[in-house]
């Protein structure tokens, strides 16, 4: 349910984002069918990836693990997602232990802003990854 509301939360910016010739790419750890699912139901206009084998994650030094997905802070936002008609939890797709986060990557593969999410419930704040993906756009101009 939180990969739902992140990547709706993301699209909210994704006019923003193109606006800097930079796109949005969301990574997940299922199968291609699930991707596709996933896609046309939650991210209509996102690309979105697969790495079932959990590569990408670990090369970015995203958590894994029972206490991340199950932490005490995931219970309050957990409630409202559920309770206040948002995000409702669906079948369990790809790895549930594995954590998110979020890479602004400029060329030349660079990471210009990386955030590893502390449990399930956790976000990277648009300020700060936005803040990032403008100063990384900058550069590029340069």
């Amino acid at each position: 349910m939180f990969c739902r509301q992140e990547a709706a939360q993301l699209r909210e910016h994704l006019d923003e984002i193109r606006k800097f010739n930079a796109e949005l790419y969301i990574v997940g750890s299922g199968t291609q069918a699930m991707a596709k699912e996933f896609r046309e139901t939650f991210a209509p206009d996102v690309k979105v990836l697969v790495d079932p084998e959990r590569k990408a994650y670990a090369a970015a030094g995203l958590r894994r693990g029972l206490w991340a997905t199950l932490h005490p802070r995931v219970i309050v936002p957990g409630a409202r997602l559920f309770f206040g008609g948002g995000a409702r939890q669906g079948r369990v797709q790809g790895d549930p232990l594995q954590q998110g986060g979020l890479l602004v990557v400029a060329p030349p593969g660079k990471a210009a802003y990386a955030y590893a999410n502390n449990h399930s419930a956790d976000r990277a704040p648009a300020a700060d990854w936005l803040a990032a993906l403008r100063e990384a756009a900058k550069e590029i101009e340069r």
